[in-house]
């Protein structure tokens, strides 16, 4: 068992505050995800988007996964199923079983494979980090962004 008996006084106000920081950053996304579910259910997908971006990005596998929902139908914004395909393989991959099978279905139908590619590089750049050109879609493929129709194979 772990004990703080014998430990530095400073190290005992480093470990003090980094638990109320992630105590607070905790409570931070839950709150931008519930801020998101409500303004959802009342319609305002602009702002359920914006609050699930938040929390996505903080780590929020719920949110990850809805994210991918709302991109991939278009809701708060322009259809991007190459984001959402990397949302739902993103919330996949941290634990959301019913991502898997939603991220298989618009790989085979609906992106491209150079797309994939592109969406796979996206996943990466957020598991290091980096999640800006997820988020804003700058400096993406051109060739893969806002595809309606199935592919055609």
């Amino acid at each position: 068992m772990l004990t703080l008996k014998h430990t530095p006084p400073q190290i005992k106000w480093t470990i003090a505050g980094a638990i109320f920081l992630c105590l607070i950053q905790n409570s931070l996304f839950a709150e931008d995800f519930e801020s998101g579910l409500n303004a959802y259910q009342e319609g305002d997908f602009l702002t359920a988007r914006e609050n699930w971006i938040k929390s996505a990005q903080m780590g929020d596998t719920q949110a990850q996964y809805r994210l991918g929902l709302m991109l991939a139908n278009g809701e708060g914004g322009i259809r991007d199923v190459v984001a959402a395909y990397a949302w739902l393989s993103i919330a996949a991959r941290n634990g959301v079983s019913a991502a898997g099978p939603l991220s298989k279905k618009l790989s085979k139908d609906y992106v491209p494979r150079h797309c994939q590619y592109e969406a796979m590089a996206l996943v990466r750049e957020f598991l290091t980090g980096l999640s800006d050109r997820l988020v804003t879609g700058e400096s993406r493929d051109s060739r893969c962004w806002k595809f309606d129709a199935p592919n055609r194979r």
